[in-house]
């Protein structure tokens, strides 16, 4: 399908599939993520959560994707993650794809700072999507 098209030009442009999220049989959360890969790491990054046929559900950013798709889709109540979680109750299980992206230093005004691509990366992400489909990813909705 169309969607299958869309994960496989994400993989051309090198996101990788480190993991998914399922059911937890552990009374005290809800989710399980499961990866053993070395791309999850505390690196920034952008990730993308599809579904097992590979739609694209999400496009996100993270500066930490450790703490992201480890702990925050695990354990942290807000409104975006119970939409993720509740989307995997109904649907089933969610494989994330992450694309590590590099930190860059520079003195500005006499300070080092630090910046990364995360956040232009994720908007020209959505930006492709929504014109190569005319709709944001559904776990998306409504995010400009």
């Amino acid at each position: 399908t169309i969607f299958i098209t869309m994960i496989e030009k994400y993989k051309e442009l090198g996101f990788h599939y480190v993991g998914f999220m399922t059911d937890s049989d552990d009374f005290a959360r809800d989710v399980d993520v499961v990866s053993d890969s070395e791309l999850i790491c505390d690196k920034p990054g952008v990730y993308i959560i599809a579904d097992t046929d590979g739609k694209v559900l999400k496009i996100g950013e993270s500066m930490d994707l450790n703490k992201r798709i480890f702990r925050a889709y695990k354990w942290i109540k807000n409104s975006t993650n119970d939409k993720v979680r509740n989307y995997m109750k109904e649907n089933g299980t969610l494989r994330f794809y992450v694309l590590p992206t590099p930190l860059i230093t520079a003195a500005v005004a006499g300070f080092d700072c630090t910046a990364s691509f995360n956040k232009s990366l994720e908007r020209e992400l959505l930006k492709d999507f929504r014109d190569n489909y005319d709709a944001l990813p559904i776990l998306n909705a409504g995010v400009a």
